[in-house]
């Protein structure tokens, strides 16, 4: 019950952009097991872009974080996808970034998302470990 007047408590845009991250965590985490990831990002980048700044990347930032809570199995490239989706969504102009750690002992892999030069998402962890293997921009 605590979780629904929390929801109902935030405004009508947040709530909107909850509901539409939410969707797209979903779709993306499924469609990333199931087809590739390649199909999925061509897929989201069919979503048309919408008015320039309309939502802030500081809230395209909660409602992935958010999003990702309720949603078993989300990863950070699932969380990079959903946002660099809903930056370009919204009128950012965002990069997806996919890389290696270079001084772990076994394979470890990270995504992140920029936008003019700040973090979206992926900053909790020390990036300046990953060697960036490939960037989506929007």
């Amino acid at each position: 019950m605590r979780r629904v007047e929390s929801f109902l408590s935030i405004t009508g845009q947040r709530r909107r952009l909850v509901v539409l991250t939410f969707g797209l965590t979903v779709f993306s985490a499924v469609g990333i097991r199931v087809f590739s990831f390649r199909r999925i990002v061509t897929f989201l980048q069919r979503i048309p872009a919408g008015p320039t700044d309309q939502v802030a990347t500081d809230d395209i930032r909660w409602a992935t974080v958010v999003a990702a809570r309720y949603v078993p199995g989300t990863t950070c490239l699932v969380r990079g996808v959903v946002a660099h989706t809903l930056c370009r969504r919204y009128g950012h102009e965002s990069d997806l970034y996919v890389g290696v750690d270079r001084e772990s002992e076994t394979f470890a892999a990270h995504s992140w998302v920029e936008s003019r030069g700040e973090v979206v998402v992926g900053d909790d962890v020390d990036l300046e470990r990953y060697e960036t293997l490939g960037v989506i921009a929007s």
